[in-house]
């Protein structure tokens, strides 16, 4: 799903997570058109693993500030729910990103 990673209002990254497996990933693009990169690839955020089938992630938009760079994390079968921003030290394109914690 479309993420604003640098919270420039810009959908310059994607989210990308597997429910079920426990994996979760930030894409982001680069300068040119056919050009990404990873900047986090782990197995959850936070608490959340996501290794129930079950599990969701959506970006959201949670200053209203027209940036959906946060993210609401879903665990129905656990019955928990969390909202939390994702914060990188990253180079502009590429590549090494160094994740921070979330």
């Amino acid at each position: 799903m479309p993420y604003d990673l640098g919270g420039s209002r810009k959908k310059d990254a994607l989210i990308a997570y597997r429910s079920g497996q426990g994996m979760v990933a930030v894409i982001k693009h680069g300068k040119s058109p056919e050009s990404f990169y990873g900047v986090y690839q782990e197995g959850g955020v936070r608490h959340y693993d996501f290794v129930e089938d079950t599990d969701i992630v959506v970006s959201y938009d949670y200053d209203h500030k027209g940036e959906a760079d946060h993210m609401i994390c879903v665990a129905p079968g656990q019955g928990k729910i969390r909202v939390t921003k994702c914060n990188f030290d990253y180079p502009e394109n590429g590549p090494g990103p160094v994740p921070r914690p979330w």
